[in-house]
């Protein structure tokens, strides 16, 4: 008598939207799943159907897909679902000369992929507004900036235009050593309580009354813990 193979149970639940074809790949112990949702990724969950520990498999994979069928007695479960978010949602960076930002205040240049910002003490209210939000403030919480500051001013601010609410008043101040070299500033944005739902502006002022310059390298708006 020939030896039995093992036995295999594929269940599957459709909806009118999202479905996954699965395939038995017998020489090979492999299913092979494809999908036609171009927008959607594959998830995988070993065990406990109850629980919440979907993850990506692996992340950015395209239809079709081949999974090995272990020997392991523990169910795995597949679905589709969203990309995940990436890490950073807005970067800016002035490698391709200017971005999105109003000025005001000051005048500036880019030299390099270096915004170049020059303050004076007779212009009272210095400061930039990155106006490309949309992004979601419950994923998006932590502000990135390299920065070189060379003026005497250390007590900075970031300001933020939640959607439906103002941009005054809404805002985390953050401190910068003065008339230093390079600096990595990261300013966590949910230490204010209207950091949530859609974000459409965020702005960094540099303090009033102050001379010099001030050069940005990047600024970045990415993924909390």
């Amino acid at each position: 008598f020939e030896t039995p193979t093992p036995l295999h149970i594929a269940d599957y639940v459709l909806t009118d939207s999202l479905d996954i074809d699965v395939s038995y790949q017998s020489g090979t112990n492999e299913l092979e799943m494809s999908w036609i949702f171009g927008n959607h990724e594959l998830q995988v969950l070993e065990g406990d159907l109850d629980t919440n520990d979907w993850t990506y498999y692996p992340e950015g994979s395209e239809s079709p897909v081949r999974y090995a069928v272990g020997s392991s007695a523990s169910p795995v479960f597949f679905r589709l679902a969203p990309p995940a978010p990436s890490e950073v949602v807005r970067r800016y960076d002035w490698d391709d000369g200017d971005e999105d930002i109003y000025f005001k205040d000051m005048d500036h240049s880019v030299s390099n992929g270096l915004l170049i910002l020059t303050l004076s003490a007779s212009r009272s209210d210095p400061y930039i507004r990155m106006n490309d939000g949309g992004f979601d403030a419950d994923i998006y919480s932590m502000i990135r900036v390299r920065v070189r500051n060379n003026t005497p001013g250390t007590q900075w601010r970031m300001y933020f235009w939640p959607v439906g609410g103002g941009e005054a008043g809404n805002s985390i101040g953050f401190n910068i050593p003065a008339n230093s070299g390079w600096e990595i500033i990261e300013v966590e944005m949910s230490q204010d309580p209207d950091w949530q739902g859609q974000i459409q502006s965020t702005r960094i002022d540099f303090g009033t009354a102050v001379n010099g310059t001030i050069e940005i390298d990047y600024m970045e708006i990415y993924k909390g813990a």
